[in-house]
């Protein structure tokens, strides 16, 4: 025969998804690089409101970066004379105008490819700084500033070169954490070792 439904609640938990770790097995992608910026003349100019809003504009640009908690760090700098290959690029930035090196890092769930993810993730932002308009980046910025409040950014935009030069690096900053296996704590405590020899 068939089973009645229970006429009151059951006491058992339900299989409702829980906050606990996946099962599933997943790989963690972190990953660094830079967006060069104008129109700041020093990195104090640059306080956690603005930190604040260039990640929401980062979440708002890219289809890779869905919540602002997988941008694990920012740091902005202004763009210095440099002894590397770079160092001719960087002193034309200085000499053109004021250009702030925003430095960020994102850590990103993959199930895929994380080459690609990354890969893909570059091509995205090079689009996106290097467009203008309302769509662009430094738009987007912007508006997300005035959330926070932050006014007198009309003259702020993204170096299109000096972004993509850094970005193009990004891949090579990539650290792969693979998650094969996770589960919720034990409530037994794991027995302690002894000093016995096993039998």
């Amino acid at each position: 025969g068939t089973f009645a439904p229970s006429s009151a609640p059951s006491s058992s938990p339900s299989w409702e998804p829980t906050a606990q770790p996946t099962f599933a097995p997943y790989t963690l992608v972190e990953a660094s690089s830079s967006i060069v910026m104008t129109g700041f003349s020093s990195a104090k100019d640059f306080t956690e409101d603005h930190e604040a809003a260039f990640v929401d504009a980062l979440v708002e640009s890219s289809s890779y970066i869905s919540s602002a908690d997988e941008v694990t760090s920012v740091n902005a700098s202004m763009v210095a004379d440099g002894d590397d290959d770079s160092g001719r690029r960087r002193r034309r930035l200085l000499d053109s105008g004021s250009s702030l090196s925003v430095d960020f890092t994102v850590a990103l769930v993959s199930v895929g490819n994380h080459t690609t993810l990354v890969s893909d993730l570059v091509t995205e932002l090079i689009s996106v700084t290097n467009s203008t308009g309302n769509s662009s980046f430094a738009a987007t910025f912007v508006s997300a500033a005035e959330d926070y409040h932050i006014t007198g950014l009309a003259n702020i935009s993204t170096d299109a070169t000096a972004t993509a030069s850094a970005l193009a690096t990004m891949i090579d900053t990539v650290v792969i954490t693979v998650v094969e296996y996770t589960r919720p704590p034990s409530l037994s405590p794991t027995p302690s070792p002894t000093t016995e020899p096993s039998a």
